[in-house]
């Protein structure tokens, strides 16, 4: 059997696999992408298709996900009445075709060794064995560079040093270039990023008359000005966090051909002596070997006899145009837009979606003070659920009207002034349901509490005006025959009496993603209960349950005992009979309420989970991860602080 910490590293794995292929499979259609515009430009400066495969590099860094994050983040509410179910399908299609297979669903764990689970640990070693080796190649041929730059001495006078200056001036860079004799036989090339150095072989000046030995340093000296020593470190970082990818390799060749063109186009451009340029760089070939590394600039770099070619061919090379700078913007908008778009999309469909499979909330109790007398144990509540609510996906709803409540209301209500009640063991504040005759009872509570129960929304879910903290009321009421009193009574009761107006918004908020884990442990509701439309859900302190639920619905009520936003991302459909018990350890008073009430059930207190976190993996097979979600606000727009007359 598996070790549990290594299963859990595998798990890790397992679930990255299919995001690392989208990646590679986003990033190639973009390199193919690049290597099309190159095409397009071939007959223009090489600067600019050296770009296009720097952009394709650095997209190996970038994976569209974080885009798509972004645009989720900037989703705005009204996008959620926009969202058209086929374009979200046809985009997550496109940008995620590698997907984790749908988990089955199974009664119960079955425990058997899975050697198959080992398979994305051992990619994990191999690739972390190849990462080490890339960058311990990399870093003995560095060491090797700069043993030989700490050998070399500055050079202070001489020809090489003016025509240096000269070269300097002539291309507007900034900071000198500090020049150095190396002792060894490696090519004259560029040494470092933010204060760059000039390694020049003691004895190449012997050989080369003044215009060679400028037009090998006007070649240096444009690699300085074009920074190519950053662009090459940074694909050095894309190699070796993709090294067992080929086409990285051959774009880090793409990268160094075109680099060089781009200098060569530009030594012509200033020397106008291709023939006295091209003996130069033969010269340098000559005497000196190539650098080991791509991040140190020589002159010698990429297919030397094309170069050659290339050089003694006197070709047009042609400046962009107005039509193939509008080519490359757009492409660059479209490549960037898309997936942000993607994002908002998404981010839509789930504000659509948590709008229109709302069920009918279960009722509570408006939660008591602090100092409020607790029960002696847990109260087990259900209730069946209405049809999904038929709501306007928008995000924002009109201001309620004082009809839609007033079919079920109070048959009669008496609102006072709040006083403390007489007897000081009750608190500050009380409230009782289910006297005679359906009486329903609130003394000394505060009005906010009236606004929470009237409209199913937890504290930190309000936005109310500061005075009904401390405005409290009482309230004698009584229920139509036979009914209960219930969330839409107190909601008319604040339309009709405070004249209560108020509209709802979502913001994104930390919040939680139901999640399926590797095994999922549901169970899923019978045929009998499904084609009879058999259906219910309710919760209390401690534990969950409901018949022929829907994951949307199972969330609803893991939100309402978490106080925090829980989205369904398990992509699962159909109804399943959920039955989820805990046991908290945090809170003495209540464990020993709890303990003696799964007593009473007939249940191992000390078999259940401790949370409701572990619960609903080792209950459900299901996860709850943090995550940013969509979350239902509901705004007070207006509340009068005294009520109408009874």
């Amino acid at each position: 059997m598996i070790p549990h910490s290594f299963a859990g590293v595998t798990g890790v794995l397992a679930d990255f696999a299919p995001a690392l292929a989208n990646h590679l499979w986003q990033s190639t259609v973009f390199a193919v992408l690049a290597g099309v515009l190159t095409l397009v430009l071939r007959r223009n400066h090489a600067r600019a298709r050296y770009w296009l495969w720097m952009a394709a590099s650095v997209k190996f860094l970038v994976p569209f996900a974080l885009l798509i994050t972004i645009g989720s983040h900037l989703a705005k509410p009204r996008e959620a009445a926009a969202t058209q179910a086929g374009m979200v399908v046809a985009m997550e299609d496109v940008s995620e075709p590698f997907a984790l297979p749908e988990t089955p669903v199974v009664a119960a764990p079955v425990v058997k060794v899975d050697w198959a689970a080992v398979l994305p640990a051992s990619c994990g070693v191999v690739w972390l064995g190849g990462f080490v080796a890339v960058l311990c190649l990399w870093y003995v041929r560095w060491r090797r560079i700069a043993a030989e730059m700490r050998e070399a001495d500055p050079v202070e006078e001489g020809r090489e040093l003016e025509a240096l200056l000269r070269l300097e001036r002539a291309s507007g860079i900034g900071a000198r270039i500090r020049m150095l004799q190396s002792p060894s036989a490696m090519e004259p090339g560029v040494f470092g990023i933010a204060r760059p150095v000039l390694a020049w072989p003691v004895r190449i000046s012997e050989r080369l008359d003044d215009a060679h030995l400028a037009a090998v340093l006007a070649h240096e000296v444009c690699h300085v000005r074009r920074r190519d020593n950053l662009t090459a470190s940074i694909h050095m970082v894309v190699e070796a966090v993709f090294w067992f990818y080929p086409l990285v390799w051959w774009l880090g060749a793409r990268l160094v051909e075109e680099r060089e063109r781009a200098c060569d186009e530009e030594v012509l451009e200033l020397c106008k002596q291709p023939e006295v340029y091209a003996e130069s760089i033969l010269k340098v070939c000559e005497f000196c070997v190539e650098s080991p590394l791509a991040c140190v600039s020589g002159v010698t770099g990429a297919d030397l006899k094309q170069r050659i070619v290339e050089i003694m061919t006197e070709r047009v090379v042609c400046k962009l145009g107005p039509g193939r700078k509008l080519l490359l913007v757009a492409v660059g908008l479209a490549v960037v837009a898309a997936p942000i778009l993607l994002g908002q999309v998404k981010a839509a469909q789930a504000l659509s979606e948590m709008a229109l499979m709302q069920p009918k909330p279960v009722l509570r109790p408006p939660p008591p003070p602090t100092k409020a007398v607790a029960t002696s144990a847990p109260i087990e509540i259900s209730q069946a659920s209405a049809a999904p609510v038929n709501a306007s996906s928008s995000s924002i709803s009109t201001v309620q009207q004082p009809q839609q409540a007033k079919s079920l209301q109070f048959e009669a209500a008496a609102i006072k002034p709040g006083k403390p009640p007489s007897d000081p063991r009750l608190g500050e504040s009380r409230t009782s349901y289910g006297g005679p005759g359906g009486l329903f009872q609130m003394l000394n509570t505060p009005l906010k509490q009236w606004v929470e129960m009237g409209l199913s929304v937890q504290d930190d879910a309000l936005k109310a005006p500061s005075w009904l903290d401390t405005t409290r009321f009482d309230l004698d009421a009584r229920s139509p025959a036979g009914e209960s009193a219930s969330p839409e009574m107190m909601k008319a009761l604040l339309i009709e009496r405070f004249g209560l107006k108020w509209h709802e918004q979502t913001q994104v908020v930390s919040g939680y993603e139901l999640v399926a884990d590797k095994k999922v442990l549901l169970k899923p509701a019978s045929l009998e209960e499904r084609l009879e439309g058999v259906h219910g859900s309710g919760y209390g302190p401690a534990m969950m349950n409901g018949t022929n639920m829907s994951m949307s619905e199972v969330a609803v009520l893991l939100e309402k005992i978490l106080g925090k936003p829980v989205v369904d991302a398990t992509h699962l459909s159909g109804g399943y009979d959920i039955n989820l018990m805990w046991h908290p350890v945090d809170d003495p008073a209540s464990t020993e309420a709890h303990r003696k009430y799964w007593k009473e059930k007939g249940i191992d207190v000390d078999s259940l989970p401790s949370t409701v976190f572990a619960a609903v993996q080792e209950q459900l097979g299901l996860r709850l991860q943090s995550a940013k979600v969509p979350s239902k606000i509901i705004v007070v727009d207006q509340i009068n602080r005294q009520p109408t007359e009874n």
